[in-house]
């Protein structure tokens, strides 16, 4: 009977190329049957048959080197076969033989064991060829019955083809059906696993030919090396025996060698007749599967239906014997019937959720199916890269299963089987108390004897439905339990296949490289898009809506409107806060909450107006145009989201607007991006609105000619756009360039500049080339990347200028309180400075703080946008740089690209977290605690040196350099710094010394030999003190532990000024006293407790010396105190008419020199 798939011409062909291979291939099997068989009986005499040393055989065998000589003999035919096995039977048999007799030969133990090795081998390498000799026997014998198969399976199909699911049988009770569907089910579960059997043996057989070739060809060189070996001639001083057991050895490694290839060359032979016979089998395993399945839907809708009429049927009786006996004398009664009345009722209930929980396990089954059956596809066809295989792929991706949707039903299942366990433990409970009912019976009738028999009944049907309903309700735990599980094995498979999708989905070519044909299809996209018929359709569809929903349309509008007539008002409303905002003495937030609220306003109107039109398109599909519809409503969001935030930007930098007057970005900033955007704004909507509108429709000309073409063009915009924006010479940062024409963006300025054009020329290269699908993804997560970033930009704006105004009060307030004390004001003693409150450092710390939590919101968001991308870059992870031993045992581990790229992350990332993390924990937490500074100071540093170890061990772990690797380097290195950076390394360890002991802190004031400073660093080197001429003096860490340390301020900030005051002799001391002491009680540095001293502390050569003795809070004012008291002093006791004494001294001359005298009295004596 001829293929009704095939014409009957096609079919005869078909046929007579199926004869044809076959009987080149039996043919080509006889002849290498007969050379077999030839080369066997050549091996045959090539065995020594000597039984003693020196001693020739009996029948001497031919001449190894002639193994020709035997083919005249070769058998033919299957007996031939037979006699060439036995014979090789007996040829092993003499070799076990011979190498028993070994031992009793007068031979050289050296050459017994030589002999008893090489007759092993040759015993192994003959049974070797037996096996292959059966082997390719059995391989002949399935081509040489292929023929036979071919027509056995044919008709095979044609039956199963003309099969006809059989009827369920209408008198099977359900007992019966549910063992009817769970035979169907196993063999529908064997075929399934037949068919699935078959696909992936297709690749396998592909596989094993592949083999064959090396195989066979790996044979062929040793047949070769055989025959070398065989033409070389005896080893001199070797021993006949030895040389003729070596020969043989060599043919029988000849004989399993021919054997070999003959078996593969046959099994290759099956391969090529089983490619006619596997479709065929295909065919038959197909239809019995859709056979199969037919049936078990079947039988299922029967037993389901069965199991439902027969709830309903014990509902019905149990409501008509609640009517029989509705008004009976008997209570019991009465409750009895209700009661089987509410069990029926949950019966019917329990069989509708069991035929329910099946239907769903049905589609779950179903859609896994379909699920692994693309997964197979799309991984058979992974190697043809082609833009099928990515257009597949999209397609693949967008229909992959909701995992959200089945988890979500998970959950809910996990709820259903937890309230079905408990009823099943109800219904047992109830079940078990009916065990006896005669019991139940005798209690529920006492008083009432003569309703006995008929309480029985009822308790009987009562016991009857609690049968029925706990074996509906196991069935339904199992089903709902095997779904829960099946629908996770669906989850992962989805993941999975996801995962598959993207890891190569990037990497495809989706489209050939732009030509004429897409500016063809271009034309057709373009009437497709501004067509009458589409447009006339949808504006048909919107009046319809508008009657529908005149509410919503009228809100719409009217908010339009408004809108629009109040945007004047609103642009002078900016402008007004603007001015407010920008002045000086601002202080309140308000007025820029109020502006960037008009500035969304502003830049809504337009954008919320087509983003309502297209809510509206897509909630009113017309089914003659669904796509187009759906299509343009997309377009539209696409649209109002690009328009909205282009121009809520542009408005932001007008004059007056949050740049200028909220933000303070300079002037060149707003100009710039202002002048950019008010011609990108409408190329972008537009060219925006257009590329999404066809990328959704189903057409995949469209999408390679006017979506490319679209995206083309807005990649060339936002290149012009990106050049205006970013130029090192006229750009936003052109002034900042300038200005630090030395810093490293300046100097990079080659490099970032053209960064940021070469990205979107990347991706038009990437379109052009036919990546399109590849460069639209990329897009897309880029365009999201930088709205997330001027969405924090603006966040970040926000928060600096809430922080300006916070700080700017806070100087306000300072410099009230300032002027307050000066004149004498309120709040001279109620308000107090903290003098630990730095407002620059609380401003930087602030500032600190916000960009922190500004990159780690940036950095989750921005992962969340490439998340179903990164996978395609998990090729990098299959990329092996090299090899190293990561355990004790030493296994290998490859480290790739991927490993070096994450290195490299973990570096810049252990470069920010030292830097920033520490300051970010004393802000956020430390400063909270009550704690001093040099505690949180010692806190911070040790952490950012914790930071940076961790850092450092995940670097390298992560690059394969293991303790195991560099432990001996270490030791090297640990003595060398022992000898050579000793002093180093005791430096080191005072540094941690210093950070747990404390002797001194950041902020105290210590005197190291003859220096006086404050300590303003400690490193884990050096520590560096600042003195009171502003000298910066590194001190290594060691002289400060093995030193002499004068800490002035380790647990008390106070210190004592000393005074001397000198007055004449005569003066009043008690007033002079008084005048001193009141002096130090009138500075404000000098603390009141310990009260200032005043003290007579001796008599000088020419004055009565007084010394002041007084305390101030801390050593910052010490010398301008000391000044002050000083001017002080003397400005009031020379008011008191106090003289404050200096040195006198009075000489008296007891005798001169004559001349002297002389010169003195000259003349007078005269």
């Amino acid at each position: 009977m001829a293929n009704p798939t095939l014409p009957p011409n096609r079919f005869r062909n078909a046929r007579l190329r199926w004869n044809h291979t076959l009987t080149k291939t039996c043919q080509k099997m006889a002849m290498d049957r007969l050379r077999l068989s030839a080369i066997t009986l050549c091996a045959l005499f090539l065995v020594p048959v000597s039984n003693s040393l020196g001693q020739p055989v009996a029948d001497p065998p031919t001449n190894p080197l002639q193994p020709s000589s035997a083919q005249n003999k070769t058998p033919t035919g299957a007996a031939e076969s037979n006699r060439t096995s036995g014979q090789i039977g007996t040829t092993i048999a003499d070799l076990k033989a011979k190498l028993t007799d070994v031992e009793g030969q007068e031979l050289l133990d050296e050459i017994k064991q030589k002999l008893k090795s090489i007759y092993l081998d040759s015993v192994r390498e003959w049974e070797a060829a037996l096996a292959l000799a059966a082997e390719a026997d059995t391989f002949a014998d399935q081509v040489s019955r292929a023929s036979e198969s071919l027509s056995e399976q044919k008709r095979i199909r044609e039956e199963e083809s003309n099969a006809a699911a059989p009827e369920v049988p209408p008198e099977a009770s359900l007992m019966e059906l549910d063992q009817l569907l769970k035979d169907r089910r196993e063999l529908l579960e064997t075929s399934q696993q037949e068919k699935q059997d078959l696909e992936s043996d297709s690749q396998n057989r592909l596989l094993r030919l592949e083999e064959i070739k090396g195989e066979v060809k790996f044979l062929h060189n040793e047949l070769e090396q055989i025959s070398v070996q065989l033409g070389l001639e005896a080893p001199d001083g070797e021993l006949a025996i030895v040389t003729e057991a070596r020969r043989g050895l060599l043919a029988a490694r000849e004989l399993r060698a021919l054997h070999a290839i003959a078996a593969l060359e046959n099994e290759e032979a099956t391969y090529e007749v089983d490619r006619l016979v596997r479709p065929v089998k295909s065919d038959i395993v197909t239809s019995r599967v859709k056979r199969l399945q037919q049936e078990v839907d079947d039988l299922q809708a029967a037993a389901d239906d069965r199991r439902r009429n027969e709830a309903q049927s014990r509902l019905d009786n149990a409501r008509y014997i609640q009517r029989t006996y509705q008004g009976h004398s008997n209570s019991i009664v009465i409750q009895l019937t209700d009661k089987n009345v509410a069990i029926a009722e949950r019966g019917l209930m329990l069989s509708r959720s069991l035929s329910q929980a099946t239907s769903r396990a049905q589609r779950i089954a179903s859609e896994a199916d379909r699920l692994t059956k693309s997964s197979a596809m799309l991984q058979r066809r992974a190697n043809h890269r082609n833009a099928a295989l990515a257009v597949l792929m999209g397609h693949e991706k967008a229909s992959l299963p909701d995992t959200y949707w089945h988890r979500r039903r998970i959950r809910e299942r996990q709820e259903e089987t937890s309230q079905l366990h408990g009823r099943l433990l109800e219904i047992q409970e109830k079940r078990v108390s009916l065990a006896v009912l005669d019991d139940v019976a005798d209690r529920y009738s006492q008083g009432n004897p003569s309703s006995k028999d008929l309480v029985t009944e009822l308790l009987k049907t009562q016991r009857d439905l609690l049968d029925e309903n706990l074996a509906v309700a196991n069935r339904l735990f199992e089903q709902l339990v095997n779904s829960s599980f099946a629908e996770q094995e669906l989850i992962d498979q989805t993941l999975a296949h996801q995962s598959y999708i993207d890891e190569r989905i990037l990497w495809l070519q989706s489209d050939p490289m732009i030509g004429y044909t897409d500016l063809l299809s271009t034309r057709q996209a373009l009437g497709w898009l501004f067509g009458r018929k589409h447009w006339g359709r949808l504006l048909a569809s919107l009046r319809v809506d508008v009657k529908s929903a005149p509410v919503s349309w009228s809100i719409l509008g009217l908010l339009f409107v408004v809108s629009m007539v109040f945007r004047p008002f609103m642009r002078h409303k900016l402008a007004s806060l603007g001015t407010d905002a920008s002045r000086g003495n601002c202080v309140s937030i308000g007025f820029t909450v109020k502006a960037t609220a008009l500035t969304l306003l502003l830049a809504g109107v337009i954008p919320v107006a087509l983003a309502a039109i297209g809510w509206r398109c897509l909630a009113t599909l017309d089914q003659n145009d669904a796509e187009f519809i759906r299509s343009v409503g997309a377009g539209l969001f696409a649209a109002a989201a690009v328009l909205w935030l282009l121009d809520a930007l542009r408005t932001c930098c007008r004059p007056k607007g949050l740049g200028s007057s909220h933000f303070f970005w300079a002037s060149l900033v707003n100009k710039s991006v202002r002048n950019t955007l008010k011609w990108y704004l409408l190329p972008a909507t537009v060219l925006a609105a257009i590329l999404t509108t066809i990328q959704l429709q189903g057409n995949a000309a469209y999408r390679s000619g006017l979506g490319r073409f679209a995206f083309l063009l807005l990649m060339l915009t936002t290149i012009g756009a990106i050049r205006q924006l970013l130029h090192p010479r006229f750009g936003i940062f052109s002034d900042y360039l300038r200005r630090y024409d030395r810093g490293w963006m300046a100097k990079l300025s080659w490099f970032w500049y053209p960064l940021t054009l070469g990205i979107p020329a990347a991706l038009v290269l990437l379109a052009i080339s036919g990546y399109f699908y590849t460069a639209w993804q990329l897009s897309a997560r880029l365009y999201g990347t930088i709205l997330i970033v001027l969405l924090l930009q603006l966040t970040g704006s926000l928060l600096f200028r809430w922080v300006l105004i916070n700080r700017r009060r806070l100087a306000v307030q300072r410099y009230r309180e300032r002027i307050a004390r000066e004149t004498g004001g309120g709040g001279s003693s109620e308000t107090k400075q903290d003098p630990d409150v730095d407002l620059v450092e609380i401003n930087v710390q602030t500032q600190r703080l916000i960009r922190s939590g500004l990159f780690c919101m940036a950095a989750i968001l921005i992962a969340g946008i490439w998340a179903d991308e990164l996978p395609a870059f998990r090729l990098l992870d299959r990329t092996t740089l090299w090899y190293a031993a990561r355990s004790a045992a030493g296994e290998l581990v490859a480290i790739t690209i991927a490993d070096l790229l994450i290195a490299l992350v973990v570096v810049i990332m252990t470069i920010i977290a030292g830097r920033n993390l520490p300051g970010l924990l004393e802000i956020a937490i430390l400063q909270q605690l009550p704690i001093d500074s040099s505690i949180r100071y010692a806190i911070t540093t040790l952490g950012r040196y914790a930071i940076t170890i961790f850092g450092i061990i995940t670097t390298v772990s992560m690059l394969g350099i293991s303790w195991d690797n560099i432990r001996w380097l270490v030791a090297a290195m640990g003595v060398g710094l022992g000898f050579g950076l000793q002093e180093v390394v005791a430096n080191f360890v005072c540094g941690v010394i210093l950070m747990f002991e404390r002797p001194i802190r950041v902020g105290d004031v210590i005197t190291l030999d003859d220096v006086t400073g404050k300590v303003s660093r400690i490193r884990i080197r050096a520590t560096t003190l600042t003195d009171w001429d502003g000298k910066e003096l590194v001190v290594p860490n060691k002289d400060l532990i093995t030193g002499r340390l004068l800490n002035w301020t380790l647990t008390d900030n106070r210190n004592r000024v000393v005074v001397e005051v000198g007055i004449a002799y005569g003066t009043n001391v008690a007033k002079a006293k008084q005048i001193i002491l009141s002096v130090a009680e009138d500075h404000p540095d000098i603390l009141p407790e310990p009260t200032p001293s005043v003290t007579f502390e001796s008599f000088g050569d020419s004055s009565l010396l007084l010394v002041l003795r007084a305390f101030l809070g801390s050593l910052d004012n010490r010398l301008g105190t000391i000044h002050v008291l000083h001017e002080q002093l003397h400005e009031r006791l020379n008011e008191a008419g106090i003289e404050i004494a200096f040195p006198h001294r009075d000489i008296n001359i007891r005798s001169l020199p004559p001349i002297v005298i002389e010169s003195a009295n000259g003349g007078q004596e005269d």
